[in-house]
C-alpha cells in the first residue's frame, strides 16, 4: 500500500566525470561519485492483527513504503566505446561498448542501500554496414536488497542477461527486426538475512526466453 506520511529524501552529492575521445564515434569516460541521503525509502513488510480488516483474527501481512533512516553511497564507473571503422571492409562495421561500475553502499545498520549492487557491468558487441545490423548485449548485476521484513533485509541474488537483435532494412522506409531477450535463462531467489546471515528463502523465482519479430514502415 501507500503511505501518505513519508518524508522526502534528501541527498548530499557529488561527482567527476571525463570523457576522452579517441575517435568520431569512439570514447573512454569515467567517473567517481558520492552521495549521503537522509530518509531514503525503502518497502517495508510487516505481520499483525488487525480486527478491522479480518474480524477472525488471523496475521495478516503489510507492505508499505516507509523511511528508513540514512545512507552513504560511493563508487566509481570507467566505460569504453570503440568502433572498429579503421580496418579493412567489412569489418569496419564491428564494435564493442562495455562499462562497470563499483557502488559502495550501506545504512545506519550496516546493509546495503536498496536495488544498489556493488558491481555492475554492461557487454555490448554491435555491427552495422549497409542495410544489415546485429547486437548481443550481456549485463551483470551484484546481489542487492530488494525490501525489508520486520527490519530484516532480503537480499534478490545475482542477476545477468543476454539478449541479441537482427535487423535489415529492406529499403529506405521498411525495416524489419528479429529480437531475442535473456537467452540464457536462470534462477533467482530473495533471501532474508538477520545479523548478515542468510535465514529463509523468501522466494523462488525462473525466468524465461522472450522473442519478438518486429516491422516498421515510415510515409
Amino acid at each position: 500500500g501507500g503511505n501518505a506520511e513519508l518524508e522526502p529524501p534528501l541527498s548530499r552529492q557529488g561527482d567527476v566525470s571525463f570523457e576522452y575521445y579517441t575517435g568520431a564515434s569512439s570514447l573512454l569516460s569515467g567517473a567517481i561519485f558520492y552521495k549521503d541521503v537522509k530518509d531514503f525509502i525503502a518497502n517495508f513488510v510487516t505481520s499483525g492483527v488487525d480486527t478491522n480488516l479480518d474480524p477472525q483474527g488471523r496475521e495478516l501481512v503489510f507492505s508499505r513504503p516507509e523511511n528508513l533512516g540514512s545512507a552513504e553511497i560511493k563508487g566509481f564507473e570507467v566505460g569504453i566505446q570503440q568502433f572498429l571503422d579503421f580496418l579493412p571492409a567489412p569489418f569496419n562495421g564491428f564494435g564493442i561498448i562495455a562499462n562497470y561500475t563499483y557502488s559502495d553502499s550501506e545504512d545506519d545498520a550496516g546493509f546495503p542501500l536498496v536495488a544498489v549492487s556493488k558491481h555492475s557491468y554492461n557487454l555490448v558487441g554491435l555491427y552495422e554496414k549497409g542495410p544489415f545490423s546485429a547486437r548481443l548485449a550481456y549485463n551483470y548485476r551484484d546481489e542487492a536488497v530488494f525490501e525489508f521484513s520486520e527490519g530484516r533485509p532480503s537480499f534478490i541474488g545475482t542477476r545477468s542477461q543476454l539478449d541479441a537483435k537482427l535487423g535489415f532494412d529492406m529499403n529506405k522506409n521498411i525495416s524489419v527486426s528479429l529480437q531475442a531477450q535473456n537467452l540464457m535463462p536462470r534462477q533467482s531467489a530473495t533471501e532474508e538475512y538477520s545479523n548478515f546471515t542468510p535465514t529463509a528463502l523468501n522466494s523462488y523465482a525462473l525466468s524465461e526466453r522472450r522473442f519478438s519479430v518486429g516491422l516498421r514502415a515510415k510515409f
